[in-house]
């Protein structure tokens, strides 16, 4: 769901800015245009990760759990870092796009 099809309020409302009211209408464009770039830039020499915020408390978590498990450090617990969901993080082409969000279709987002 975008920003603007999850809002409540409706674009003359104060909280939208004159920015969120121009790119209304173009939030389609954004995603393929998004979507272009990650076909043509997300190479194995320099690789993209996505990290889904539709749930801003699991997709901080996992951004945090991607981290602690990529960067070396003394006295690391994986186990207690817990695994990072794959469903939330990954490459581009592995994470769930539009019409593919595995957690909605679950219940569980």
């Amino acid at each position: 769901m975008t920003k603007f099809g999850a809002c409540s309020r409706q674009p003359g409302d104060d909280d939208w800015s004159a920015g969120d009211r121009r790119a209304e209408g173009s939030s389609d464009a954004y995603t393929l245009a998004k979507e272009a770039m990650f076909v043509h830039c997300d190479t194995s020499d320099a690789p993209w990760t996505v990290i889904k915020s539709d749930c801003k408390k699991r997709a901080r978590l996992n951004a945090m759990r991607y981290l602690l498990h990529r960067v070396p450090y003394s006295k690391r617990n994986l186990e207690r870092i817990g695994p990072v969901d794959p469903l939330i993080v990954g490459r581009p082409s592995l994470v769930p796009g539009r019409g593919e969000d595995l957690l909605a279709a679950n219940g569980n987002g």
